[in-house]
């Protein structure tokens, strides 16, 4: 769903979780899995924490210590369960395509949607996570287990973060996996894609001095252009950091903005959904 609305974002996050819930139940009620697990006496457990599901497994295992992740970095809810407050005078919503220097309207737009926010996340998504839990005979709140949660493990990088105040339980770590500048090796040359073939086709074509490289899958063909290379996998963080890169264009998915915030390199995002928006 591409759609800078918060309303038609949060339902479509309230669908997502739908499936998580479902997943989660089945998880908590797989009893066989649930004793093998116990007999490994883990000591700590780390779960992400859009989904409760981790929490409420951890609190059948008898974990007293957790840690919780973000994939999508820090959200407004979320941050105010590891005791970092919720400022929509100058905080961003993730669900918006504002930044900090927010006018009069954008101000109203951001607490109206931090307000709808909590109200689908607390009211919706919390609620029927919790309905699992006591299912299984997992007795707990939402807040009692991120009391339990020792640290949040945030991925996104707080020089590309919106100024706010943060604990010391809020940890960024946008680029752990990111290794030193990758040298390219020689990638066979693959097809591409059918959708959107006639676009790029285009594109390229309007600039036949630049040289245009696609991620594609392998079984797709199109015609053959000087200019156009198609390949099944790509090297992306070795491109983004060669010196004759002019530009990468991507989704605006998260670890993609963090690789090319790393490699210094121009870019265009064409967000989709979600947190993209930022």
């Amino acid at each position: 769903m591409n759609s800078k609305s918060a309303w038609r974002q949060i339902s479509m996050l309230n669908y997502q979780m739908s499936l998580q819930v479902e997943a989660c139940d089945l998880l908590l009620g797989d009893n066989q899995t649930i004793a093998e697990l116990k007999k490994a006496k883990f000591d700590v457990g780390i779960s992400e924490v859009i989904g409760q599901c981790g929490l409420g497994l951890f609190k059948q295992l008898g974990l007293d210590h957790m840690i919780g992740t973000s994939s999508v970095g820090l959200i407004d809810s979320m941050a105010e369960l590891y005791d970092a407050p919720r400022l929509p005078s100058f905080v961003p919503s993730y669900l918006l395509p504002i930044n900090a220097k927010m006018n009069f309207l954008e101000r109203t737009m951001n607490f109206i949607t931090s307000l709808l926010s909590d109200i689908a996340i607390k009211g919706l998504i919390v609620r029927k996570h919790e309905e699992v839990f006591v299912r299984h005979g997992v007795f707990a709140s939402e807040d009692d287990f991120y009391h339990k949660t020792n640290y949040l493990l945030s991925n996104s990088d707080e020089f590309l973060e919106d100024s706010r105040p943060i604990t010391a339980k809020i940890i960024h770590i946008g680029g752990i996996a990111l290794l030193g500048k990758a040298q390219l090796n020689n990638v066979k040359l693959l097809q591409m894609p059918s959708v959107f073939r006639e676009a790029i086709i285009h594109v390229a074509e309007a600039f036949p001095k630049i040289t245009f490289i696609w991620k594609v899958d392998k079984d797709d063909s199109v015609p053959h252009l000087a200019n156009l290379h198609t390949f099944a996998w790509l090297p992306q963080q070795a491109l983004l950091d060669h010196p004759k890169l002019l530009c990468f264009v991507s989704h605006a998915g998260l670890n993609s903005v963090l690789e090319v915030t790393r490699s210094g390199k121009p870019s265009i995002l064409v967000p989709i959904f979600g947190d993209q928006f930022r």
